[in-house]
């Protein structure tokens, strides 16, 4: 037995369409009567007209709604062919005019998002500049880093040696004087030291403490490996951020969840096939096997 037709429902008045001419959307699923077919900026009866979330706008409407700068609040330049070329920043969603890229605007040192006009950016002592989203969480004192640095160390067992070492916790300038951020001394090699950037959100501090950590880590256990590749260093770091990431951004609040899921995927966008083995090791055989295996022989261990 055939099933009735499905009735078509008009978004603009909740109506019937009962006529054969209607307009729809391209999914074919929203109709709408031709009376009702209006622009959803300005509601005036529209022929010419684009898609945007399911409703209709005239171009320059939309334009004018939907292609607003975010930071400087003027529409976005058309291009010389009509088009419009924005810059769109992954949390927040904010679209901005290319220009804002390298004019000068300020952008936080967190999340990376530029200044809009009439909103509160607060200003570190060396220059930088924090949204107030990332300035919830900022690690600003000694304190709130070394007891972030406890946790990372007790969460991955990350203790590497029993000497005690000092964490410089240094504004900007003090933190670009030197390129190594992890300070040796001795044969075998010790930690003394490692430098840590003040001012970032606790997720931000807590990726590059894992980072420096692990670096640390595979420094004084692997030291008498000869001829171990960088890469694996490299590659081990990555996943442990990647698994503090996971650890500790879903208790946060929502932005904290946006910012973590951006660093997640700006983590694997940028490292390679030895990041992707590394996690596939870990899944197999457990952070610790894992670390050991590459102690004893400076390499990942098998996963297939």
């Amino acid at each position: 037995m055939d099933s009735p037709p499905k009735v078509k429902v008009c978004v603009g008045c909740k109506q019937n369409i009962k006529d054969r001419k209607y307009y729809r959307n391209g999914k074919g699923t929203h109709q709408w009567h031709p009376h009702c077919f209006r622009c959803h900026a300005c509601s005036l009866p529209i022929t010419e007209f684009l898609m945007h979330e399911n409703h209709p706008y005239h171009r320059l409407c939309h334009r004018e709604r939907h292609l607003r700068c975010g930071v400087c609040e003027n529409l976005i330049p058309l291009n010389s062919d009509g088009t419009v070329l924005y810059s769109l920043h992954p949390i927040s969603l904010q679209r901005s005019c290319p220009k804002h890229e390298d004019d000068g605007t300020p952008r936080c040192c967190g999340c990376a998002r530029i200044k809009p006009r009439n909103t509160i950016y607060y200003l570190l002592n060396d220059g930088r500049h924090q949204c107030l989203e990332c300035r919830d969480t900022a690690i600003t004192e000694a304190d709130q880093c070394e007891a972030l640095f406890l946790e990372i160390q007790k969460e991955f067992d990350l203790k590497f040696q029993e000497k005690k070492f000092l964490i410089h916790f240094v504004e900007k300038t003090e933190f670009l004087k030197v390129s190594e951020h992890i300070l040796l001394s001795g044969k075998p090699p010790e930690v003394t030291a490692i430098k840590i950037l003040s001012g970032l959100p606790r997720l931000r501090t807590g990726l590059t403490m894992v980072r420096t950590m692990m670096g640390a880590w595979l420094e004084v256990k692997c030291c008498r490996i000869r001829n171990m590749s960088p890469q694996v260093k490299i590659d081990m770091s990555q996943v442990l951020a990647h698994m503090w990431l996971e650890f500790v951004m879903n208790s946060g609040s929502d932005f904290e969840k946006k910012l973590g899921n951006f660093y997640q995927r700006r983590i694997e966008s940028d490292s390679g096939e030895g990041f992707r083995l590394g996690r596939k090791a870990v899944l197999k055989h457990g952070l610790r096997q894992t670390l050991d295996h590459i102690a004893m022989t400076g390499s990942l261990p098998l996963v297939d």
